[in-house]
Order: C-alpha cells, then structure tokens, then sequence
C-alpha cells in the first residue's frame, strides 16, 4: 500500500526495449527522441523504467493507470481510431496487480541503458544518419 502511495507521487512510465531499437521518424527524430526521455528523468516526479529483452514476455501492454488518492484507480486505453476509460474495480484491478514493475529495471539502469542504446547506434552512425 505504502508502494502505492510512493507512485501516487510520481508519473512512471514503462517502456519496452524493442522500442528503443525500432527507429521512428528517421535516425536525427530517434536520436533526439531518446535523448528526451533522458531529460525527463532528471525531474524529480518523472521515473522511467524500461523492460528488458531478458524479460521475456511479460503482461504489460499499452495502458495508463490512474490513480489519484482517495479516489479509485481508472485505466485509460488507447486505441488507433478512440480510447476507452475502465473503471469498474473488477476491469481495473487486473492492471493494479501487473508484474511489469517486478521486471523492469531500475530507474538509473533503464537510463544507462538508453544512453547506451544512443551511443552504440551513433558510434554505427545509424542514429546520426551517416
């Protein structure tokens, strides 16, 4: 419960590796876009953890959960074309008891592992286009 409060603090966000590795926009907009994420996680209220590949499969999936307090957790879903708000406890308390925190890495790890994935690319010039 105590774990729960503590986030209630905090806008934490989990990404896959595999979206790390697959380049959008073209290798400056990847670039730059993985260096953003790095500069969020210097403000205090935003925490990015990122899943392994050594992971495996694991029950994430694209949602945000929000909760707020005293009032009930609801779970946003985003779909291509609308989104959809579910906040019956028996529809949210799946996303309440995910494992992808316990597989995540940690914080600083997930952000050296980014910069590692902008300086292995670069070093390729794969990010930087050359």
């Amino acid at each position: 419960m105590e774990a729960r409060r503590e986030r209630q603090k905090k806008f934490v966000a989990y990404i896959d590796e595999g979206a790390l590795c697959r380049q959008v926009g073209g290798p400056r907009v990847m670039a730059n876009q993985l260096r953003h994420l790095v500069s969020l996680t210097e403000r205090p209220a935003i925490e990015l953890r990122v899943i392994p590949f050594a992971a495996g499969a694991h029950p994430g999936g694209a949602y945000v959960l929000l909760e707020f307090g005293d009032a009930r957790p609801v779970v946003y879903l985003e779909h291509r074309r609308s989104g959809l708000f579910l906040h019956r406890p028996c529809d949210v308390e799946p996303y309440l008891q995910s494992t992808v925190d316990a597989v995540a890495l940690d914080p600083v790890r997930s952000v050296r592992l980014i910069e590692s994935v902008v300086e292995t690319r670069s070093q390729c010039g794969d990010l930087l286009g050359q």
